[in-house]
C-alpha cells in the first residue's frame, strides 16, 4: 500500500503512531496491533472527516488480493478495542451505516526527523529493570516459540482420516453452519437410489431425511442451519427440482421445477450464507447449455446469472462467505472446464484458472481470499489453492477429490473419492450364453472405450495406465497392449480404426476445445484433423476411408458433420450432415446411409443417406444418454438397454426385417463411456467396459489451512 511516501508521525490524544514502523504507542509504550490493522489507522488518520468507503479500504489495503468487505469490519473492530473506543460513541473512529468510516480525533502530524521520540518505543530502565525485562523477554519468546512450533505441526502435517465406509458411494459432503455436522448423499446398503443423510461429526448417529426412488444430489444447508435444500433427479418435470426439508427430518418443500435432470456429476446448488436465496443449475431445452441461476427459497422466483457459450455449459455454483460472488466450473468439453467468478449484483464473469483440465471439484477458501479446487494439474493429482483474484495456483493437499466442503471456521475439510477398478469384458455370441463373459482387457487402471480392427485382430481401446488418459492397442485376446499416444493429460478417447486397420482416429483436448486426430496403428506423431474451435468429438470413418464422421456444436446445436480425412491447419472445411441433432455416427458399409443417435436427451437411433436427404427414425429401443452403446454390423444393428450395476440384456435389430432378437443377458451392465460397444467382423465377440469395483467414501481432514 503506497500511503504517506514520507516518514510522518501522527499524534492524537495519547497516541502516536508512524508510517515507517507503523507501530502504534500509547504515552510512549507498545500497544499491540495486527498490520492490517495499523494500515486501516493510517488510512484513516491521513485523512480525518473525511468519509472512507469500505470499497475504498478495500482497494488501499488488499490492492491486488480478492477479498470479502468482513475483512475491513473485522479489522475496524480490533482498532477500536486496541484504541478502547467505542462503536456507540465513538472517539475515534465513526461508522456512517451504509457509507464507510471517519476519523473524527483532532491530529497532529509532523515529520519523524523532528519528532525522533516517537519514532521508536521508550524503553528507559534501572539496571535491575533491565534484568526483570530481559528475564520477561526471554519467557515471552520461549513461549511464543512453543506456540509457534505447535502451530506449524498442525499446519504442515493436517490430520486424514475417513468419515464414512459404508457400502456403495457416498458424496457431496456440506459442512453445517456451526461446523459440527455433515450432509451427504448415499446409495444405501442396496446401492439403488441416492438420498440424503446427516451426521454429526463426532458421531456415528446417521438420520435419513429423504426416501422415495428418485435420486437426489448437492445437500446445502441454510444459513441458520435449520433446512438442508437438494437437488430430485428425475426424467419427469412434475418431480425434478429443487426442494428443501428440516435438517432434524420432517416433510419436505420444493421451491422451484428444473429440467429433468438424470445426472450432472458437479455440484448442482448452494445455499446463501447472508440470505434465503440460492444459487442452482439449470436450463430451459436438452439443447440448451447449463447455466447458474438464483432462486429465492420464500418465492421460487428466479433470475439467471450466468450466460455461458454454446456447449456443456455452467456447474458447482458456490457463494461467496459474504455472499455477494458465486463461483463456478464452465466447461466447454468433455473433461475441459475452469473456475469463473460471477459478482451477484451482474457483470461479465472472471476467469480464475486457466488449465483446460478436468475441475472435479472446488470451494471457497474460509477466509474468502481464495478458493481450494481439486485437479491434476502438473500431473500432480492434489486440492491446489488459487487467489479469489487470480495468479499460480499452489498445492494445497496431495489429495485429489470428486467432491469437497470446508467448513465456515476453514478448520475443516471433507472430500469424497471415487474409485473404481474398470475392465473391458468379452462374450461369446455363438455360445448361447453356456460360457460366461469375463475380462479381456484388465489392469489396476481405467480400461475404457474398445474397439475391434476391420480385419478383427487387434483392438484399440483408452486406457490412463501410464497417469493420464492415451489410445492403446493390444491383439484381439487381449495380449501384448502397446500405447500409440502420449498426450501426457487432456482426456484422450473414442478410437475408431480406419477400413485399412493402418490408421486410428480420436478425439483429444490438448488446446482445450476438442478435436478429432488421427495416428498410425505403429504410434507417431498425430495428424490434426478438425481445427475449429468448437467440441468435435467421436469420430468414425467413410467405408472408403476418404472422410471422417465426428459430432460438433459448430452450427450452435450438436450435428454429424464429415471432413476429409487429412491433416488441416487453417480451416477443415466440414460439411454439415444431420439437421435437427446428431451425435455418435456410423457409415453403413455400402456407404448409402449414416446411421447415428441423437445424444444424451433424446431416445432412439436415426439413419440419414450419406449424399444427402431427410433423416428416418430406425430404432426408437435406444434409450437417451445410450448414444455410445449400439454397433452397426453388416445389416444389422446390436445395442444395449442400459448401463450400470443392474443387469442389460443386448438386443439386435434387423435392418431388412426390423425384427428385434433379443441376444445375450449382461449380468452387469457397462460403464458410462464414450463408446461401450464392439463387435468383432465375424460377429462372434462382443467387448464392453464394466466396472468390476466402484465405490466412494467421504474422508475428513482436520487442521486444514
Amino acid at each position: 500500500m503506497a500511503l504517506n511516501e514520507r516518514g510522518l508521525t501522527y499524534r492524537f490524544d495519547s497516541f502516536a503512531i508512524n508510517t515507517q514502523d507503523r507501530v502504534l504507542l500509547k504515552n510512549g509504550e507498545t500497544v499491540t496491533l495486527a498490520p492490517k490493522a495499523a494500515d486501516a489507522l493510517l488510512l484513516l488518520v491521513s485523512q480525518p472527516r473525511r468519509v472512507l468507503s469500505k470499497q475504498e479500504i478495500l482497494a488501499s489495503l488488499w490492492p491486488d488480493s480478492f477479498v470479502e468487505e468482513g475483512s475491513v469490519a473485522r479489522n475496524i473492530a480490533h482498532l477500536r478495542k486496541a484504541l478502547a473506543d467505542d462503536a456507540e460513541q465513538p472517539h475515534f473512529i465513526e461508522t456512517l451505516p451504509k457509507r464507510g468510516y471517519r476519523w473524527i480525533a483532532e491530529v497532529d502530524v509532523a515529520d519523524i526527523a523532528s519528532h525522533p521520540a516517537a519514532a521508536t518505543p521508550k524503553l528507559i530502565y534501572g539496571w535491575r529493570g533491565a534484568w526483570a525485562a530481559l528475564f520477561a523477554c526471554i519467557l515471552l519468546f520461549l513461549g511464543v516459540l512453543a506456540i509457534l512450533r505447535a502451530r506449524s505441526r498442525l499446519a504442515l502435517t493436517p490430520e486424514i482420516h475417513p468419515f464414512t465406509t459404508y457400502r456403495g458411494g457416498e458424496y457431496e459432503p456440506a459442512f453445517s453452519p456451526d461446523g459440527q455436522k455433515l450432509a451427504f448423499v448415499w446409495n444405501g446398503e442396496e446401492q439403488k437410489y441416492f438420498d440424503v443423510y446427516v451426521r454429526p461429526i463426532d458421531s456415528e448417529d446417521l438420520t435419513r431425511l429423504t426416501s422415495d426412488l428418485a435420486g437426489k444430489g448437492s445437500p446445502a444447508w441454510s444459513r441458520d442451519g435449520r433446512l438442508i435444500a437438494f437437488l430430485r433427479y428425475s426424467e419427469g418435470s412434475c418431480c425434478s427440482g429443487i426442494y428443501v426439508v428440516p435438517a432434524e427430518g420432517g416433510p419436505e418443500r420444493k421451491i422451484t421445477s428444473t429440467f429433468p435432470f438424470t445426472a450432472i456429476y458437479d455440484r448442482a446448488l448452494d445455499w446463501s450464507p447472508v440470505t434465503d436465496e440460492i444459487a442452482m443449475v439449470d436450463k430451459d431445452s436438452a439443447e440448451e447449455p447449463l447455466a447458474i441461476y438464483i432462486v429465492s427459497v420464500k418465492t421460487g422466483s428466479r433470475r439467471r446469472l450466468t450466460k455461458p457459450p454454446a456447449g456443456r455449459g455452467d456447474t458447482g455454483p458456490a457463494f461467496s462467505r459474504d455472499g455477494r460472488y458465486v463461483s463456478f466450473r464452465r466447461t466447454i468439453s468433455a473433461a475441459v472446464n475452469d473456475i469463473y467468478i460471477a459478482p451477484l449484483s451482474g457483470g461479465e464473469p472472471i476467469r480464475i484458472t486457466f488449465d483446460n483440465q478436468y475441475i472435479p471439484a472446488h470451494a471457497w477458501s474460509a477466509d474468502g481470499g481464495g478458493l481450494i479446487f481439486s485437479s491434476k494439474r502438473e500431473n500432480r493429482p492434489g486440492l491446489w489453492r488459487v487467489p479469489a483474484s487470480g495468479g499460480a495456483p499452489k498445492l494445497a493437499l496431495a489429495q485429489y477429490a470428486q467432491f469437497l466442503g470446508i467448513s465456515p471456521a476453514g478448520d475443516r475439510l471433507a472430500y469424497s473419492q471415487w474409485s473404481a477398478d474398470t475392465n473391458i469384458w468379452r462374450f461369446d455370441l455363438t455360445d448361447s450364453g453356456a460360457n460366461p463373459a469375463g475380462p479381456m482387457i484388465a489392469s489396476t487402471r481405467a480400461d475404457l472405450s474398445p474397439q475391434y480392427s476391420p480385419k478383427g485382430d487387434r483392438v484399440a481401446f483408452r486406457s490412463d495406465r501410464t497417469g493420464t488418459d492415451e489410445i492403446w492397442i493390444c491383439d484381439a485376446d487381449g495380449r501384448n497392449p502397446r500405447v500409440v499416444t502420449h498426450w501426457r493429460g487432456p482426456l484422450t478417447g473414442s478410437p475408431r480404426w480406419s477400413p485399412d486397420s493402418k490408421r486410428i482416429a480420436f478425439d483429444s483436448r490438448p488446446g482445450g476445445s476438442s478435436q478429432i486426430f488421427v495416428v498410425p496403428e505403429s504410434g507417431g506423431e498425430p495428424s490434426q484433423i478438425t481445427v475449429a474451435a468448437y467440441d468435435n468429438t467421436v469420430p468414425s470413418w467413410s467405408h472408403d476411408g476418404r472422410f471422417i464422421y465426428f459430432a460438433s456444436r459448430r452450427s450452435g446445436s450438436r450435428e454429424v458433420w464429415k471432413v476429409e480425412a487429412q491433416p488441416h491447419r487453417d480451416a477443415d472445411g466440414a460439411v454439415q450432415i444431420t439437421r435437427d441433432g446428431g451425435s455418435a455416427a456410423f457409415e453403413s458399409t455400402d456407404g448409402r446411409y449414416v446411421y447415428y443417435a441423437k445424444g444424451e436427451n433424446t431416445n432412439g437411433l436415426w439413419r440419414i443417406p450419406a449424399d444427402g436427404g431427410h433423416e428416418e427414425p430406425v430404432l426408437p429401443d435406444l434409450k437417451k444418454g445410450l448414444s455410445g452403446y449400439w454397433a452397426l454390423c453388416g445389416d444389422e444393428i446390436l445395442y444395449v438397454d442400459s448401463v450400470g450395476d443392474a443387469p442389460a440384456d443386448l438386443f439386435s435389430v434387423s435392418l431388412t426385417s426390423w425384427r428385434r432378437t433379443w441376444l445375450r443377458r449382461m449380468p452387469k451392465g457397462p460403464i458410462w463411456t464414450d463408446s461401450g460397444l464392439a463387435v468383432s467382423p465375424d460377429r462372434r465377440w462382443v467387448l464392453y467396459a464394466q466396472a468390476d469395483t466402484n465405490g466412494s467414501d467421504i474422508f475428513l481432514v482436520s487442521h486444514f489451512r
